[in-house]
């Protein structure tokens, strides 16, 4: 419980059906601008305060030294594209220094970051999110998959062996060979019979993990009886940059 007890959580949703994965890639970092390194006061003061004052916070909110990103089936694919797009950044800018004054800077947080991914659709998917669970109902299955090839650029995106995924993984191999950035090398776990998701994992990772008894739509959701994905995280060892 301490691991918990010293930790923030962030839940961010998008469009995964009706945007491409770089403009969901763009709003994750947008949002994660908002909350790193330190998050804007007013996210943690008691909800209807005008001008919060230090009595009306729930607590004042503390510069982040660590960031742990969690992603499953499409996410996987959009944390990956976040990771890879803030690099690219940082190093057009001239790869700033990644701590300033010993305190990681935005740059600095991704690239140190620990990633978990449940069932990514790195090397494509047959569905994602939401639809990923229809596709698993076979009297929906029928419906919505002509529907999505039609009108979903992220599904068209995550067809296997597209080139989007292909050239995703490329850059994060060639990346992960000149910088060893922690954030290039993801945890995986895989549902042992998931038939959704390709099972290959990136050059740069670890053997994935295999999950008994759940299904795509299941590996990433702790309930009262399945606390493994908390456990995952929570136990991790993690392979952190240095300011020095």
């Amino acid at each position: 419980m301490a691991w918990w007890a010293k930790a923030d959580l962030y839940f961010w949703t998008y469009r995964s059906a009706e945007q491409t994965i770089n403009q969901s890639a763009f709003q994750l970092s947008e949002f994660l601008r908002t909350v790193l390194p330190q998050p804007n006061s007013r996210l943690f003061a008691l909800a209807g305060a005008p001008v919060p004052t230090d009595q009306e916070y729930v607590r004042q909110p503390n510069v982040y030294r660590h960031l742990v990103l969690v992603g499953h089936s499409q996410g996987g694919v959009v944390v990956r594209q976040f990771i890879l797009d803030t690099l690219k950044k940082w190093e057009f800018e001239g790869k700033p220094e990644l701590f300033q004054q010993d305190e990681p800077t935005f740059a600095g947080l991704v690239a140190n970051s620990e990633v978990h991914l449940f069932s990514p659709a790195l090397h494509g998917a047959t569905f994602s999110g939401a639809l990923a669970i229809m596709n698993e109902i076979p009297v929906t299955r029928w419906l919505f998959e002509p529907l999505l090839r039609a009108f979903s650029p992220s599904y068209r995106q995550l067809k296997p062996e597209s080139t989007p995924l292909r050239a995703l993984e490329e850059a994060t191999g060639v990346f992960h060979l000149k910088y060893e950035f922690p954030a290039l090398a993801a945890r995986i776990y895989f549902a042992e019979n998931d038939q959704v998701v390709g099972d290959l994992v990136y050059a740069s990772d670890p053997p994935a993990l295999y999950i008994t008894e759940q299904t795509h739509a299941s590996v990433c959701k702790p309930a009262r009886h399945y606390l493994r994905p908390l456990e995952l995280i929570q136990h991790a060892t993690p392979k952190r940059l240095s300011a020095a």
